[in-house]
C-alpha cells in the first residue's frame, strides 16, 4: 500500500515512523492502493468538504484503498461526546475500509460501538517516533560518571513538584530538570501553576507545601538546549542508570481504562535504562501488556518516591550489585523496544 499524508498538517519522518513505510504528500494522485492519512488536529480543524467527497469516491472506486485516521499522539476521549468529530468523519467512509490508530484502548472501544464493522489498531505513536528521534541524534559517548536516576521535567505539574520535593534530601545522586512554567504557553510561571493545582486532584495543603518548598529552595532548573527532541535528551538520560519518569497526564477524579504515554516513557526505553514510572493509573499494566518492565510497583508519586529514595540512598557495594539486576531489565526493554519498532 502506498500512504499520502497532508505535511502541512504533520511531519514526514513521524508518519513514515508510524506506518513504517513511504508517505508521499496527499496533494500526489493517489494509487488504486493508497493509504490516505489523516491527523487528529486536521480532523478537529475541518476536512474539507471536497477533499472527504473525494475520498469517498476514491475509496468506492478502488476496493483496496483505505483511510487511516490517526489519533494516536494525544489522548483522545473515552466518551462518544469527546470522540465526536472522528466518529463524525469515520461515518462518511466504508466502514471496511477505514482503520482508527489510537494509544488508548477505550478511545477505539467507543469508536467501534459507533461505527460498526470499523478496524481499530492499538498503536503507540510515541514509541515508534522515539525510533526515528533517536536515529537522528548525534549521542555523546556515556560519560564515566554517571548519576544514579535521572528525572526529566520540561514544563510544571503538580506531580513533577511533588515528585522532586520528595527526592530532595537524597538528590546526591539525582539529576534532574524541573520546569517552573509551561514552556509553550503565553501564562506566566505563576498563572500556570496556579492553574494546574486547581485543576488537579491534590489539596490546597499540599499545594502550599509545595510553593512553600519551591519559595525556600528555588529548585527550578531546565535544560539549555532548546531541542527536547533530539540529543540533549537523549544526552541527558543517558548520563544516569536509571530514569524516573513523570508522565504529563497522571491522576484523574475518574481514572481511565487505558493510559496515555508518551517519549518520556520510549526514551529511555529505546536506551536500555530501567524506568521508574509515574502515569496515569493503567500505565505499568499497559506496558507489561507490552512486554516491558518497570522498577516500581504502581505508577503513583508516592511509590515512585519510595522506590527512587531506596535506589538513591543505597550503599555503593549494595547498589553497584542491585544495578547489574536491573541493568538486565533495562536491557531486556530495550530489546522488545527495537522489535516492536523495527
Amino acid at each position: 500500500m502506498q500512504y499520502y499524508a497532508d505535511y502541512t498538517a504533520h511531519s514526514r519522518k513521524c508518519v513514515r515512523a508510524l506506518v513504517g513505510a513511504p508517505v508521499l504528500d496527499i496533494h500526489e494522485p493517489w494509487s488504486n492502493s493508497a493509504g490516505i492519512i489523516f491527523d487528529l488536529f486536521e480532523i478537529e480543524q475541518g476536512i474539507p468538504e471536497t477533499t472527504v467527497a473525494a475520498v469517498v469516491e476514491h475509496l468506492h472506486n478502488n476496493p483496496l484503498s483505505g483511510v487511516i485516521l490517526n489519533l494516536s499522539h494525544e489522548q483522545c476521549s473515552a466518551y462518544a461526546d469527546g470522540c465526536e468529530p472522528y466518529i463524525t468523519l469515520a461515518q462518511r467512509f466504508p466502514a471496511q475500509q477505514t482503520t482508527v490508530y489510537s494509544s488508548c484502548e477505550d478511545t477505539l472501544d467507543v469508536i467501534r460501538h459507533h461505527v460498526p464493522g470499523i478496524t481499530t489498531t492499538l498503536r503507540y505513536f510515541w514509541e515508534r517516533v522515539t525510533r526515528m528521534y533517536l536515529q537522528h541524534s548525534n549521542l555523546a559517548p556515556t560519560p564515566d560518571s554517571t548519576a544514579r536516576i535521572s528525572s526529566l521535567n520540561r514544563r510544571y505539574t503538580p506531580t513533577r513538584a511533588l515528585a522532586i520535593k520528595g527526592l530532595w534530601e537524597c538528590r546526591g545522586h539525582l539529576r534532574y530538570t524541573l520546569g517552573s512554567g509551561d514552556s509553550w504557553g503565553t501564562q506566566t510561571d505563576a498563572q500556570w501553576q496556579h492553574a494546574v493545582w486547581r485543576d488537579s486532584n491534590y489539596t490546597n495543603a499540599e499545594r502550599d507545601e509545595v510553593y512553600k518548598w519551591q519559595r525556600k529552595r528555588q529548585p527550578f532548573q531546565q535544560l539549555k538546549d532548546d531541542a527536547w527532541e533530539f540529543e540533549a535528551t537523549f544526552n541527558f538520560v543517558n548520563s544516569a542508570d536509571v530514569a524516573l519518569v513523570v508522565e504529563s497526564k497522571t491522576e484523574f477524579s475518574n481514572p481511565r481504562r487505558s493510559s496515555f504515554l508518551t517519549e518520556k516513557t520510549f526514551r529511555p526505553i529505546a536506551m536500555g535504562k530501567p524506568i521508574i514510572l509515574v502515569a496515569q493509573p493503567t500505565a505499568i499494566k499497559d506496558l507489561n501488556s507490552l512486554g516491558y518492565t518497570v522498577l516500581n510497583t504502581e505508577p503513583t508519586v508516592e511509590d515512585a518516591i519510595a522506590t527512587a529514595k531506596r535506589i538513591l540512598c543505597m550503599k555503593p557495594n549494595h547498589y553497584q550489585q542491585w544495578q547489574r539486576d536491573a541493568d538486565i531489565k533495562g536491557r531486556r526493554n530495550q530489546q522488545l523496544w527495537q522489535s516492536r519498532t523495527a
